[in-house]
């Protein structure tokens, strides 16, 4: 019985994969990317427009790594919360959890306090246009 289980989860993983690179197929490449607005100083993506000047780059470079930064933090402590619900009363497990959360946690901090001394530091102290 284990087997055939085992057997249909394999196919249905098989027909899901299968159905993601037939859908891949289709060629969405037909219309070029719309031009870069040099008005306006930006390139449009699909993540939305990206500053052509230097400190607008980076800018927008730091937004998206401390929004990637905040998400991979969330996911851990999501993890964390789910080892520690699922340990059943093991406190090995119960202690990784926790070790999991602490440290996602302090992550966290670390990626907020960075920013906040590119802040005080670029605008405050070397009054960079960049991060202003």
């Amino acid at each position: 019985m284990v087997t055939v289980i085992r057997l249909l989860t394999l196919t249905l993983l098989l027909y899901i994969v299968f159905q993601f690179v037939a859908a891949s197929t289709v060629v969405f490449a037909q219309n070029p990317a719309p031009p870069c607005d040099e008005q306006a100083g930006t390139c449009p993506t699909d993540i939305g427009p990206i500053p052509l000047d230097a400190g607008g780059f980076v800018m927008a470079l730091l937004k998206y790594a401390v929004g990637f930064g905040g998400g991979l933090a969330l996911l851990l402590i999501i993890w964390g919360g789910f080892r520690i619900i699922t340990s059943n009363g093991n406190t090995e497990e119960v202690s990784k959890g926790k070790e999991i959360i602490t440290y996602a946690i302090v992550g966290l901090i670390l990626i907020l306090f960075a920013v906040v001394i590119v802040k005080v530091i670029g605008v405050g102290i070397l009054q960079l246009p960049f991060f202003g």
